[in-house]
């Protein structure tokens, strides 16, 4: 009987885990932004909403300049955010800080 009741526990524990998720991503997009300059802090919020939109396997980021694409997808222009980075990465290059947020945009998927 005792052995149930932690299982229980630990399901509901598990079940909410899922809920805090939720805001893990706003919570990193705030975090890696908030002390970027605005041409930065647009490309990483840009780049880890097209890795949310494609995050469910292999993709190419010219889909979302189809005029099939939803709004908010074309909005967004993924399909030039890898060359905007690349600006932004030789812009700032002696900025150790701009460089690793953008890389932990790059590798983050919710």
């Amino acid at each position: 009987m005792r052995g149930s009741g932690l299982l229980v526990v630990l399901a509901v524990g598990m079940g909410f885990g899922g809920v805090a998720r939720a805001g893990e991503y706003e919570d990193t997009l705030a975090r890696l932004t908030s002390d970027q300059p605005p041409a930065v802090a647009s490309v990483i919020h840009r780049r880890m909403a097209c890795n949310r939109w494609f995050r469910y396997g292999p993709y190419d980021m010219r889909l979302s300049a189809s005029p099939r694409a939803p709004h908010e997808l074309r909005r967004l222009q993924c399909h030039l955010v890898d060359e905007d980075e690349r600006v932004l990465r030789y812009r700032y290059r002696h900025s150790s800080d701009i460089k690793r947020d953008l890389n932990e945009a790059d590798r983050a998927v919710f």
